[in-house]
């Protein structure tokens, strides 16, 4: 089981992984980019897609936002 997968079990895990920490560092360069954005500006959709794969279209998140890594927002 890789530390990615431990993490998601809620179970203790590296976070100094090379995979946690590549998912980390790319969340929070996106979430610095969403920081000059509102939800107006022409590639927000897409920034918030990149971070939230699956986001509903009818769903709205208003910078500033911040998480560890997105793709396991529901």
């Amino acid at each position: 089981m890789t530390e990615f997968e431990k993490m998601r079990r809620e179970e203790f895990y590296d976070f100094t992984s090379e995979e946690c920490l590549a998912s980390y560092y790319r969340a929070k360069h996106i979430c610095a980019k969403l920081q000059t954005m509102t939800t107006e500006d022409e590639d927000y959709r897409k920034t918030i897609e990149d971070l939230i794969p699956g986001i509903p279209e009818s769903s709205t998140v208003v910078p500033p936002f911040h998480c560890d890594h997105g793709h396991g927002i529901k």
